[in-house]
């Protein structure tokens, strides 16, 4: 199958989020039907971005809207990555395991940001094992400086870098992947 251009994957992203939404099936036809017309449009340097579907989709719920930023943003990820190289049955696992990982995060009543898991995924996937394991070492050694920092200055030491790592850290499955791929 040949690779998609940015266009085309942002497009792709795009109806993808947009059929899985709970905008009305009416609506969702246009928008299909808009975005088609427009991706046909795009040699003439008319763009499918966010920018065209925000003055297309007047009123749009927030879940939808950051997915479609987040859409905006990894779609020239997607066709730069060699792994993926705008791939569309690889961006559509790519968007499955996405969702699996929301809906494993809503069952166990743990916060989930799509944007942070799609930068994870997309790294796993570009970066491989050995990209993922410098990750995380590179990680450890800034949490390990910064709660020294922390000490120096009385500011909760050990306790801060918990903090730290709660708020910004990697969760227990995902510290097991990594271990697993850097043993």
């Amino acid at each position: 199958m040949p690779p998609l251009g940015t266009q085309d994957v942002r497009a792709y992203l795009f109806l993808l989020f947009i059929e899985n939404s709970a905008i009305e099936v009416k609506k969702k036809e246009e928008l299909r039907a808009t975005i088609s017309k427009r991706l046909g449009e795009s040699w003439q340097g008319k763009r499918v971005d966010r920018a065209f579907l925000k003055e297309v989709l007047k009123s749009c719920p927030s879940e939808l809207e950051s997915q479609l930023d987040l859409a905006d943003r990894i779609a020239p990820l997607m066709t730069s990555a060699s792994n993926i190289a705008g791939n569309p049955r690889l961006i559509k696992r790519f968007l499955n395991t996405l969702s699996i990982r929301r809906s494993i995060a809503k069952a166990q009543g743990i916060s989930f940001d799509d944007a942070a898991m799609a930068k994870m995924l997309l790294f796993e996937r570009a970066g491989g094992p050995q990209g993922l394991c410098a990750a995380a070492r590179r990680d450890q050694q800034q949490r390990t400086w910064q709660a020294g920092v922390a000490c120096d200055a009385g500011e909760g030491g050990a306790q801060g870098l918990r903090g730290t790592q709660a708020r910004e850290g990697m969760g227990r499955a995902v510290r097991a992947r990594v271990a697993d791929a850097c043993a």
